[in-house]
């Protein structure tokens, strides 16, 4: 063996893990079929906001998964919501132009800005 291929048979497992691993995380997208709103809002999420948040996730070594589906959020008789179209394993996304504030009553949030 020569001293070169000494070499590079150490330095292999260094330049093996000097690259970042991935993290892959699978996304559900579900847009809330009951949400009131202009159709420019909801193509402003997904031609603008969503493109970007995509984007600064890959940056940090972040890859979305992503896959898209109906749904709607209902509410019981006291009010609480009922998320339709959620699936299991996966993270959901629920996109819609209201919050129902009586989901976050235990979860210690006091409030929520938007900007």
């Amino acid at each position: 063996m020569t001293r070169r291929d000494f070499i590079w048979t150490i330095a292999a497992p260094a330049f093996a893990s000097s690259v970042p691993a991935r993290v892959q995380i699978p996304i559900h997208r579900i847009v809330d079929a009951k949400a009131q709103w202009p159709q420019e809002r909801i193509q402003h999420f997904w031609w603008s906001i969503w493109p970007e948040a995509a984007r600064t996730f890959a940056n940090g070594g972040i890859d979305l998964q992503t896959t898209d589906g109906p749904g709607e959020i209902r509410h019981t008789a006291g009010d609480r919501p009922i998320f339709i179209g959620l699936r299991r394993g996966v993270m959901n996304l629920v996109v819609t132009d209201h919050i129902p504030m009586l989901s976050f009553q235990h979860s210690g949030i006091r409030s929520l800005e938007f900007t």
